[in-house]
Formats: C-alpha cells, structure tokens, sequence
C-alpha cells in the first residue's frame, strides 16, 4: 500500500490538490475565476444542460438565466459528487447531460493550465508513490 497525503489547509506537502507551486497556483487562480474564460464552452453546453442543472439546484430563473459555465461547473462537480456517494437523484437528467456534467470538471481543469503547468502539477501525483516505491524497493 502507498500513502497518499492530503491536507485541509493545502500545503505544498499534498500530493492531491495543486497548492502549492506558485507557477500552477498562478495558472489556476487566474482561469478558474475568470468565467470569460470560458465563455465558448458555455455557449456549447449550457444550453442543452444548463437549465436543467439550475433547475436541479434550486436555482431562480433569472440566476440559471446568467449562469456561466463555472457556475455550471461548481453546479456539475456537486451532482457528481452526490451521485459518487449514493445521495438521493437530485434533477433528472438524460444520459448527454450526464456526459456533459461530468466532463465539465475535466475541460476547467485542461484548460487552466498551460503546458508547464499541466506537467508540474502531474508530476506531484507521482512523486509520492515513486518514493514510497522506491523505499519498498531499497
């Protein structure tokens, strides 16, 4: 068995979450809380699943109305994370909208970091596991 450390706050010890690494830090805090960003990926999807998602949180029409896609995203990372843990169905929702739901965490995630970043924060996945691996090899 490998451990795998995550801490609440972040730290740069944790092999889970990005915090930690200014580059990627950077990256993230500026395309995640910029929904012009991500105004393409709205016009494609929050009209086929959008409303429905709002809908599914209890949202006013005028608030579904103005949502954008990381409204959506936050929105979709709860429906799935509900679904994970067996929650009652929350929305009803057709197999394209879950499709969309769940990938919706995937596109922020992608699209917040450039190259670099993408390898840096990838790296710190493994660089647990490979010491832990390797104290278990020596």
């Amino acid at each position: 068995m490998i451990p795998v450390f995550s801490y609440i706050p972040n730290s740069k010890w944790d092999d889970i979450n990005q915090h930690g690494c200014n580059y990627v830090d950077q990256c993230i805090a500026n395309q995640i809380t910029d929904p012009k960003y991500y105004v393409a990926e709205g016009k494609e999807v929050l009209p086929i699943v959008g409303y429905r998602v709002g809908e599914a949180f209890n949202w006013s029409k005028e608030k579904v109305k103005n949502m954008n896609y990381l409204d959506f995203y936050l929105l979709s990372d709860a429906a799935v994370s509900e679904a994970f843990e067996g929650a009652p169905k929350r929305g009803n929702f057709s197999e394209t909208d879950w499709w969309l739901i769940r990938n919706a965490q995937k596109v922020v995630l992608v699209k917040s970091f450039d190259k670099f970043a993408r390898k840096i924060f990838a790296s710190r996945h493994f660089d647990r596991p490979v010491l832990e691996i390797t104290k278990k090899v020596q």
